[in-house]
């Protein structure tokens, strides 16, 4: 496994300000969260004001039998992978600036608010 030095953490962040994927990467950097536990992840499971995410679920793909190819939410493998995950400050505002900028996208789709 590589990963990034403390030189190589802002000029990382900076490239992807503009990303889509700007709060899924910073939230992989800052959280230790594991990435099927990322995307598994629903406003639900996070609580800005108490700063922390909940991991009650993962993503999961599915190599074999007749949903071969398919993703699918599971419970984590065993009841310590079940968790509150503390958040940074900045990660929170990341988050939150993610979240009005989703419930703006979905405004202008005339899609229900989440």
């Amino acid at each position: 496994m590589t990963t990034l030095n403390e030189n190589e953490i802002p000029l990382f962040l900076e490239s992807i300000e503009s990303s889509p994927y700007h709060a899924l990467f910073y939230l992989a950097l800052f959280s230790g969260m594991r990435r099927s536990e990322m995307l598994a992840l629903r406003w639900q499971d996070v609580d800005l004001l108490l700063s922390k995410i909940s991991v009650s679920r993962s993503l999961c793909h599915v190599r074999s039998g007749t949903n071969k190819g398919q993703f699918i939410f599971k419970a984590p493998k065993t009841q310590k992978s079940r968790r509150l995950v503390p958040i940074s400050p900045s990660t929170c505002e990341v988050l939150r600036l993610h979240g009005e900028a989703q419930s703006k996208q979905r405004l202008a789709l005339n899609l229900p608010a989440i």
